[in-house]
């Protein structure tokens, strides 16, 4: 018999995607969505439906994104990856 443990994150009722969290992640070290989502192996538009997701159970955004200046997180999506 095999015993696996693991960890789940729950957003309220909503069980969040691992990956979104390496993305966030990825996203601090990059400073750049298109660059954290080739680097987790997510396509944009998944990447963008999973935030999305996310942002509206948090009811707050996650990732700034300014034109020229590429993504960075907000003090909640550095606490996720913290946490």
């Amino acid at each position: 018999m095999q015993l696996t443990v693991g960890l789940r994150w729950l957003a309220g009722s909503a069980e969040v995607d691992p990956r979104l969290i390496a993305l966030l992640a990825a996203i601090e070290a990059r400073g750049s969505l298109k660059q954290a989502i080739a680097a987790v192996g997510m396509s944009y538009r998944h990447a963008w439906e999973r935030l999305g997701r996310l942002e509206s159970v948090l009811d707050a955004r996650l990732v700034e994104l300014e034109r020229g200046r590429g993504a960075r997180l907000t003090a909640l999506g550095k606490a996720l990856v913290e946490h």
